[in-house]
């Protein structure tokens, strides 16, 4: 998939989850307007994607975003958003919704959804505003889901997102009894719906939480400890961390009362007591609507791939806007303008970025293939390096550039764990593989380039291949200048590294 990439993704899922076009558009945008990015003619935003993908069961938060300055204003919106709700500095929190809100067309759905949904969460906590936290949950679902107060709402196709505020507002709103079919019938629809685990992490464990507090006072013990032990295990497979000490403190009840658990209830004891200092030593807190606002994305600015790259590669505006645009018009693209896709796409080719503009991977890798690839990775995480270098030799990799330097990069960096291949043998085969999209000759110049994920996780590799080979000075240089590149560039540092390993 290239241009058309995105496009077809959504087309191939829809129709493989049998979800027609009015049914996925419902709520989020125009059927038309579906139609439109289905056919490679439109571009959703990413938060767009985002939804359609969470309601075909599919997460789209692992892949990279290169966005525009435009759009990349939202999430600064969002984190000091959330940073301030975080910090319980609510006055802070009211002036950044206020502002969000000027920048927001009438058709801007789940720009509002979300202001109504953080509307909720100011008064969560305060008994007295039960009813005004209420109706902002229902005014945030009202924007996306008109089939909410519908009794079949479970043959719809929902987000993650849409089920969680459903979720919140039954749970205080329900009562008892009606409540308990409510869980069971929502665990079993994101078992049905979300076959994508990383879409799952998001809700399900939130959903077991609130459930077995409730199941605990029924003292159904057996239970508890099934549903979080599988919900513990889907955030820590996922690398989730919110809700994960609740859970445990769940299951640690629930063994307590059943006979002949001891050795596992010493284990988890053990396990709790960790997270707790680990979440003291670093001030981490987690609120009931965490969730819903520390959400993964990694974010690049298109003009800061262009202005960046040309730089590094000595070369003028003239030169790269040759033949695609004016000079003034690049001069507009580097200075924040939103650029058109296929003239991004022309001037990111010429500085070795050779990307759809949406996403990264989207436009080199079929989503089937992804999410092999990321089984291979999970895999080589946990150090089971000997099944994910199986699975890589009988990978179908895409025949794109990017395709094969995953597999030269994983399969170098699976020999060197499994001691196959010396470190300095590894060391040639990353150079050579970084050198399928980054063109250096000067290696001094890394911080001077906007990196690809890929890449950096080369870069990563070398420097473990470096530290092995006894010049840890070196590899820390190399560190340095990769964390040197993001520092300089406008993305928030945990926007941009997710993957250096020093």
């Amino acid at each position: 998939m290239q241009i058309h990439g995105i496009g077809e993704l959504i087309l191939r899922t829809r129709e493989e989850r049998g979800i027609s076009q009015k049914e996925l558009a419902c709520g989020l945008c125009e059927q038309r307007k579906l139609s439109s990015i289905e056919m490679g003619n439109d571009l959703p935003d990413t938060f767009l994607l985002e939804a359609f993908m969470s309601r075909m069961g599919k997460s789209a938060d692992k892949l990279e975003y290169v966005i525009s300055e435009e759009e990349y204003k939202f999430y600064v919106l969002r984190d000091s958003i959330e940073e301030a709700l975080g910090q319980e500095q609510y006055r802070e929190v009211e002036q950044k919704l206020a502002e969000y809100e000027e920048y927001l067309m009438e058709e801007d759905v789940l720009h509002f959804q979300y202001l109504d949904m953080v509307r909720a969460f100011l008064v969560w906590t305060e008994e007295q505003k039960k009813q005004e936290a209420i109706a902002w949950l229902e005014s945030a679902m009202d924007r996306t889901m008109p089939f909410w107060r519908e009794e079949g709402i479970w043959s719809h196709a929902v987000s993650w997102l849409e089920a969680g505020l459903f979720l919140l507002w039954a749970d205080r709103i329900k009562e008892e009894e009606e409540l308990s079919r409510f869980f069971e019938r929502l665990l079993a629809y994101i078992e049905e719906q979300w076959l994508d685990e990383e879409e799952k992490a998001k809700i399900y464990p939130f959903t077991v939480l609130l459930y077995c507090r409730r199941l605990i006072k029924e003292k159904k013990y057996q239970q508890v400890q099934e549903l979080c032990k599988k919900a513990i295990r889907i955030l820590t497979e996922n690398n989730t961390i919110s809700n994960l000490l609740e859970l445990l403190k769940l299951r640690i009840i629930a063994l307590q009362e059943l006979e002949g658990k001891e050795k596992e209830l010493e284990r988890l004891i053990r396990q709790k007591d960790a997270l707790e200092a680990i979440e003291k030593e670093y001030f981490y807190k987690v609120s009931e609507t965490s969730i819903f606002t520390k959400v993964k994305r990694e974010l690049y600015l298109d003009r800061e791939i262009i202005r960046k790259n040309r730089k590094a590669m000595g070369i003028t505006q003239e030169k790269l806007s040759e033949g695609i645009c004016t000079q003034e018009t690049l001069a507009r693209i580097e200075g924040g303008r939103k650029a058109r896709e296929k003239n991004f796409q022309r001037l990111a080719e010429r500085v070795s970025w050779k990307k759809e503009k949406r996403t990264n991977e989207i436009g080199c890798w079929d989503y089937v293939l992804l999410e092999k690839k990321r089984e291979i990775d999970w895999l080589a995480s946990r150090y089971r390096n000997q099944e994910a270098k199986e699975k890589l030799l009988a990978f179908l990799c895409p025949d794109t550039i990017e395709g094969q330097q995953y597999v030269s990069y994983m399969l170098a960096m699976l020999e060197l764990q499994l001691k196959e291949k010396e470190p300095e043998e590894v060391l040639k085969l990353l150079k050579e593989a970084l050198k399928m999209t980054l063109k250096l000759e000067d290696w001094t110049k890394i911080k001077d380039y906007v990196l690809a994920k890929q890449e950096i996780l080369i870069l990563n590799g070398m420097g473990i291949a470096y530290a092995q080979m006894g010049q840890k000075k070196k590899a820390i240089e190399l560190y340095e200048d990769i964390m040197g590149g993001g520092a300089t560039a406008k993305v928030k540092l945990h926007r941009y590294f997710r993957h250096t390993e020093c």
